[in-house]
């Protein structure tokens, strides 16, 4: 056998000689075959091709890993695409897909270029091409805050985040503890909540699924701040005291509300009315609030024997005139108007309004009807009816009365009430009428002023209500020895400014000037802790004679001089409102005071009365006059206000002390640290 390229001439590359020629080129290649026996020789031919084309290839597109796209896909398309074997990697690692190895689509968890290598099967020829996967798997940047609270008065609080990138997110908040949603503001930077906790925000990113969460912590200010109160017991000695409200709160504000409207933002208010006061501490850090309550007590002290204190007419001057004529005591009006008598508690002097435009009761006001029905006009005041000063004065049990007139053509029936409840005039613009009511036990005393002069007739009822003698009140007996009356039978001078219809000015004329007294102790039912007083003219001496020209006053501790002078001024100032006069009100001492004690000589009984401004820790003690403490009358808190103390002239052991001078001292310490200290002398005479 010999073989040859046709074409080239050249030889197989082996096999030559033989049946089977191998050859590395294409072409037509012959074979000549002889004969070894005879020499004859034949010839074919067979032609070798070439298939050496590679698979042509087109990679992608590219693709993406992401925070919520955890696998890539790489492609390859191919031409030929059957009759092809793949083999994918990863180029950097020589890494497998993580699937689709031996096919045209390969998947990847890790991003990288991927190379894929493609052979044809039938001329093992290959070609390769590569796919990136790439990776976007950064988070949003959050920035939570700031932290906000819920208070008594805010109640929603907001959480914010901030996000980097602002667009292209989304947020979902929730309660950390509850997984409870925001009340509003769910999807946006800024939630609104009405729970305090701990609130968390997921933002996603909407391009790659990314997450990230930050959390604001929304708190709670909702304590109410600590609140207690302290109240007080009002007497016939004691009209007004301080309620004190405390607090450890730091910066807190009071306010208070209690009877008949009253309204305080004072820490340590004064009040004058009894009753349940109801505090509330407000703490401004929180707007919380807490309150608590505190009551003033009324007690009514014991009256004590009918004549006790002896005859009427001996713990007064009632001689028809007011100037005391020594020596004194007793007192009398003028020393009542300049502050020198020693009541137990008086009106004072009270200023009627002017006569032309003056407060007088409404036609068919009556006594037998209750308070709150009587009413009143701002109006001329008849003549012989007008009333221009009027005032009372109680010295424990006895008590003593007067009125004066600005005219004296006739006579004058007349009233005066003393009541236990505290009586105001309601301003004339909203009907003119009156605050307070009635009490079982008020006092009622009817009289006259006699046109001449001379003592008229006294009576004296207690309201009951019902079931009187004359219905609402009921007759009380009267004797000569606890009653008394008398109207001026001489003009006489007047301790205040005066000036009547006709005859000069600072002097009453006969029958103008009226003063009584009567002793409680005598009076069975009659409560004597009287709150306010009210002197009035009358159409006639029944009970149920209409009223007409009125003054109005109250009770204070004392001597009242200063109360009176300047309310009675104050309540002239008030008429063009129409407003009730202001007639004399238990006050608060603007300072400090120990006072003489009354009476002095004394036996064996004597009342001290001292004034507080504050509230004050007090301690009043006797001294005999070796210097030796005897007997201690107060220690303790006491309330603001006028306040008295009486000494029986016992030792601290109950035992009497024998005649002599003793001291008495008195030292206060103040709520506010402010300290006082005083002595006075006084003697003990059996």
């Amino acid at each position: 056998y010999f073989w040859k390229d046709v074409a080239t001439g050249n030889p197989p590359s082996s096999g030559q000689g033989t049946s089977s020629a191998t050859w590395t080129t294409p072409g037509v290649k012959r074979v000549i075959v002889t004969r070894n026996d005879d020499g004859c020789k034949d010839s074919c031919q067979v032609t070798i091709t070439l298939n050496s084309n590679p698979p042509v290839l087109s990679c992608g597109p590219a693709d993406s890993l992401t925070c919520t796209k955890l696998t890539a896909t790489s492609t390859v398309s191919s031409t030929p695409s059957t009759g092809v074997t793949y083999f994918w990697k990863d180029v950097a690692t020589g890494n497998p897909p993580s699937s689709g190895q031996g096919t045209s689509s390969a998947t990847w968890t890790t991003p990288g270029v991927k190379r894929v290598i493609v052979t044809r099967n039938d001329n093992g020829c290959k070609d390769s091409c590569q796919v990136t996967i790439t990776q976007n798997n950064n988070p949003p940047v959050l920035s939570c805050g700031p932290a906000d609270s819920l208070t008594c008065v805010k109640l929603t609080a907001t959480s914010t985040v901030s996000s980097t990138p602002s667009t292209g997110v989304t947020y979902f908040w929730k309660d950390s503890a509850t997984g409870n949603p925001p009340s509003s503001g769910q999807g946006t930077s800024s939630a609104t909540w009405t729970t305090a906790g701990v609130k968390r925000v997921i933002v996603t990113r909407n391009d790659n699924g990314c997450k990230d969460s930050c959390q604001v912590t929304i708190k709670q200010n909702t304590t109410p701040p600590n609140i207690s109160a302290t109240g007080g017991t009002i007497t016939c000695f004691q009209n007004c005291v301080q309620i004190m409200a405390s607090s450890t709160t730091p910066n807190v504000t009071f306010s208070w509300r209690g009877p008949d409207g009253f309204a305080s933002t004072d820490q340590n208010p004064t009040v004058c009315d009894s009753g349940t006061y109801t505090v509330t501490a407000t703490d401004p850090g929180n707007g919380c609030k807490d309150s608590a309550t505190a009551h003033v007590a009324n007690v009514i002290p014991s009256v004590g024997v009918c004549g006790g204190a002896g005859p009427i007419t001996s713990g007064f001057e009632l001689d028809g005139n007011a100037i005391s004529v020594a020596p004194n005591p007793p007192d009398d009006w003028d020393s009542i108007y300049t502050g020198g008598a020693h009541p137990t508690s008086t009106t004072g002097i009270i200023t009627d309004f002017p006569s032309k435009a003056d407060d007088y009761f409404v036609l068919g006001t009556k006594d037998i009807v209750d308070v709150p029905s009587w009413h009143y006009n701002i109006q001329s005041t008849p003549d012989k009816d007008d009333l221009l000063h009027a005032g009372a004065a109680q010295y424990n049990t006895q008590l003593y009365f007067f009125g004066d007139r600005y005219a004296v053509n006739g006579n004058a029936q007349i009233g005066f009430w003393f009541f236990q409840d505290t009586v105001h005039l309601l301003p004339a613009g909203s009907g003119g009428t009156f605050s307070g009511k009635h009490t079982v036990g008020d006092l009622l005393i009817l009289s006259n002023f006699v046109q001449g002069g001379g003592t008229p007739v006294i009576l004296a009822y207690k309201w009951v209500g019902s079931g009187g003698t004359d219905g609402a009140l009921d007759s009380l007996p009267l004797s000569s020895a606890n009653a008394f009356a008398i109207t001026n039978s001489a003009s006489s001078p007047s301790p205040w400014p005066f000036t009547p219809k006709s005859g000069p000015s600072g002097s009453f004329p006969t029958g103008a000037f009226f003063e009584g007294g009567i002793d409680l102790a005598c009076l069975p039912g009659v409560d004597p802790c009287f709150s306010s007083f009210l002197i009035e003219t009358r159409a006639s001496a029944s009970v149920t004679a209409e009223l007409k020209d009125f003054v109005i006053g109250h009770f204070v501790v004392g001597s009242a001089l200063n109360t009176v002078q300047s309310i009675s001024e104050a309540g002239r100032a008030e008429l063009n409102n129409n407003s009730e006069k202001a007639s004399p009100v238990a006050v608060i001492p603007k300072e400090f005071a120990l006072h003489a004690n009354y009476p002095n000589p004394f036996n064996p009984t004597t009342i001290i009365t001292y004034d507080l401004p504050e509230a004050s820790t007090v301690r009043i003690s006797i001294f005999n006059i070796l210097g030796q403490e005897v007997a201690t009358l107060v220690n303790g808190t006491v309330s603001a206000g006028y306040h008295s103390v009486e000494w029986n002239s016992d030792n601290r052991y109950g035992s009497a002390l024998p005649s002599g001078v003793y001291i008495y001292r008195m030292e206060a310490t103040s709520i506010s640290n402010k300290a006082f200290h005083e002595v006075r002398k006084m003697i003990l005479m059996k």
